[in-house]
């Protein structure tokens, strides 16, 4: 048995996508989820930006795991500004490091954070 949920829902106030994906997603339920993401993206301007809280997500497949990543693409190919990820800590600290080595080197290089409310708090700055 597994349990999964997602948000993905466009803050058009704030021309924001949040992506909040957590527990085992599985097949019908990524289908679901990158569907309704492409859905929320249409709503939103070029420039929006986005919080993408996938800390306790756990694909289970290689192929839920591709799809995920495919929708991702898709959405910073259609004009993001800033992504904000939310990581665990430990994470975190590790891609810290390795996010301070690449700073500027792509248009979409990430912001690692630990919470939802700290995303929205960096991206009201």
């Amino acid at each position: 048995m597994f349990t999964c949920s997602y948000k993905i829902q466009a803050d058009i106030i704030n021309n924001r996508l949040y992506l909040i994906m957590r527990g085992y997603l599985v097949d019908e339920y990524v289908k679901r989820a990158v569907v309704k993401t492409i859905e929320e993206v249409e709503k939103l301007r070029s420039g929006f930006d986005l919080i993408n809280d996938i800390s306790e997500l756990k694909p289970a497949t290689d192929d839920d795991a591709r799809r995920l990543q495919r929708v991702k693409g898709y959405v910073l190919g259609r004009g993001v500004n800033r992504l904000v990820e939310v990581v665990k800590i430990s994470e975190r600290e590790s891609r810290m490091k390795s996010a301070e080595r690449n700073v500027g080197k792509t248009k979409n290089d990430p912001i690692f954070v630990s919470s939802v409310d700290e995303a929205e708090k960096f991206l009201s700055e």
